[in-house]
């Protein structure tokens, strides 16, 4: 099945529903309506759109959420910092 998009926490806005700052979702539902459903570790989630940044591509880059931690796109996860090759999360 084809990715509908990606979406993330607009600020806080989005985070009562369970989404992590910086953190990209996949999009499971999109109707053009005022919210979107999204894949939130395996449980669709619905969230207004207002609360959410869309794209359709999936990230291939960080998500700085506050320095120095980042989201990685790939695992979702928050770290602190890169290795010195700044390919790699560090814990």
């Amino acid at each position: 099945m084809a990715d509908m998009g990606w979406a993330r926490s607009n600020g806080t806005r989005a985070e009562k529903e369970g989404l992590r700052r910086g953190a990209w979702y996949r999009i499971v539902e999109d109707h053009g309506k005022d919210w979107v459903v999204l894949d939130v570790h395996q449980v669709e989630v619905r969230v207004p759109r207002d609360n959410v940044q869309v794209r359709k591509e999936r990230p291939k880059s960080w998500s700085v959420v506050h320095e120095p931690h980042l989201v990685c796109p790939g695992c979702q996860q928050l770290r602190r910092g890169l290795d010195r090759s700044g390919l790699r999360a560090i814990a």
